[in-house]
């Protein structure tokens, strides 16, 4: 079993991967070969954890007849830089994540393999190769991975620098000529420059501030206001989005006029639809108007009754989601 790894241009990294599929084991027993290894994505604050899988199965026809075949599986794990997982609440869409994975066994053509996603895993599974002449013999299988391009290049270190002493003049509250207040008696300094380029609307309070630069905030947690500011100034909050940040910031991010950071927001919510709290997203989506979410919380809600109640219609199922939010919304 051998694994061969070379980067092409555009975006696409070629794997060959080398193994045999043995013929030796009972019947009617699915098998699985399968091989990892850590594919480098300096682009992104996370490295993929990769398997590849040949998985051995017999197939039966409209008349019971066994026919052996192999499917063809290309998964993907988030992974920290240092080799440990990313576990659900921290995994964020990221362009780690291939646009496309092609797949080709011993020569034969080049198909496109399919998307499998769920909560933990980025799957892409090939068609059924019938294997009654491969057993026992060493199998090539190809694999074209495309990524993002326009992702692909990491900044440079003067970038990263000049990045990070800015985002320092915010953390260590240095030289700070604007204080934001707030009803607990807290207060969080910043610089009227920088918030003013990042921000129309702080900005524009800034403009209207008293002569010590003093504005109050009244309306939102500390903890939230400084994850919008540490995003003002270094582009990501100080800390991973989760569960009871996600809605709380995307509002202050809406207040403030940040899009970047709303789409993330979005972006989280999107991946951490469960049944537990589909209705509450649904109604809270369509309160805030944020039809991205509102359509993948009803899909997916959707495709949950669909599963349940196979006779109920799309439409059906349409009108009982949203059915079920006017009635959170109003609890």
């Amino acid at each position: 079993m051998s694994i061969n790894v070379k980067k092409l241009g555009d975006g696409v990294t070629k794997i060959v991967w080398k193994t045999v599929v043995s013929d030796s084991e009972p019947k009617n027993d699915r098998r699985v070969r399968s091989s990892w290894f850590k594919l480098e994505r300096v682009h992104c604050d996370a490295a993929n954890a990769v398997q590849l899988r040949l998985e051995q199965f017999e197939e039966y026809d409209s008349n019971d007849n066994a026919q052996k075949a192999i499917r063809f599986h290309f998964i993907l794990k988030l992974i920290t830089p240092g080799g440990n997982e990313i576990d659900e609440e921290l995994s964020q869409p990221c362009s780690a994540l291939p646009e496309a994975v092609s797949v080709s066994i011993n020569e034969g053509s080049i198909q496109m393999a399919t998307n499998k996603m769920d909560e933990k895993w980025c799957t892409w599974q090939s068609l059924m190769y019938s294997s009654t002449a491969i057993y026992d013999q060493e199998i090539t299988c190809r694999i074209w991975i495309k990524f993002n391009e326009m992702t692909a290049k990491a900044p440079s270190k003067s970038e990263t620098n000049a990045l990070k002493q800015f985002t320092n003049l915010y953390v260590r509250q240095t030289n700070c000529d604007v204080e934001f207040q707030f009803d607990n008696g807290q207060c969080v300094g910043g610089h009227a420059i920088i918030l003013t380029a990042r921000s129309l609307v702080l900005a524009a309070m800034i403009q209207q501030a008293n002569r010590q630069g003093k504005i109050r905030i009244h309306h939102i947690r500390l903890e939230i206001f400084k994850d919008v500011l540490h995003f003002i100034y270094s582009g990501k909050v100080s800390s991973s989005i989760n569960q009871i940040k996600a809605q709380p910031l995307f509002e202050a991010a809406d207040e403030f006029d940040l899009t970047d950071l709303k789409q993330q927001c979005v972006s989280y919510l999107i991946s951490h639809i469960r049944m537990n709290n589909v209705y509450q997203l649904i109604s809270w989506a369509k309160l805030h108007s944020v039809d991205e979410l509102l359509e993948a919380a009803v899909h997916f809600h959707n495709q949950k009754l669909i599963k349940l109640f196979p006779r109920l219609s799309v439409l059906a199922c349409s009108r009982i989601t949203m059915a079920m939010s006017l009635v959170n919304s109003h609890m």
